[in-house]
């Protein structure tokens, strides 16, 4: 006498974080707009970083002695990167509603009900290329000798 044996049972559910972090970091990856924006905080940050810093050490020759003793190199080029800040929550925004304005999320919360899920992997999709902000503003942090 034979048995059968039935496959085990795959519902929706069935899908791990690994799983829907690998679907969305695809989704994040394959936007035209994800590319660009992260090509802009590049540009943005070293152009503004070198324009500032060829501009504040062009004046160093004109700076009195107490300027020069608190003139911060590291502030000046890392000043570049605040403006470019500016375009990684526009990042997040460009992740999120290109997939509801292409009607995508249907198939992303038919496939993966639990919305928790796709929340989480969405955060971790979005937080592995987005720089890190400093915990301050540069040149606000001054370490003491």
């Amino acid at each position: 006498m034979t048995t059968a044996t039935l496959a085990p049972d795959r519902s929706a559910d069935h899908y791990g974080l690994g799983d829907v972090v690998r679907s969305e970091w695809t989704k994040f990856i394959s936007l035209r707009s994800t590319r660009w924006t992260l090509a802009a905080f590049a540009v943005t940050g070293v152009a503004l970083g070198t324009l500032i810093s060829a501009l504040t050490g062009h004046a160093w020759a004109h700076l009195s002695a107490h300027s020069r003793a608190n003139w911060d190199p590291t502030n000046n080029t890392l000043a570049g990167l605040i403006p470019g800040y500016l375009l990684i929550p526009m990042l997040g925004v460009l992740m999120m509603s290109s997939e509801y304005s292409s009607n995508a999320i249907r198939s992303t919360l038919a496939a993966v009900p639990r919305r928790q899920l796709v929340l989480a992997a969405k955060v971790l999709v979005f937080a592995a290329p987005a720089p890190s902000a400093p915990p301050s503003a540069p040149g606000r942090a001054r370490c003491s000798p």
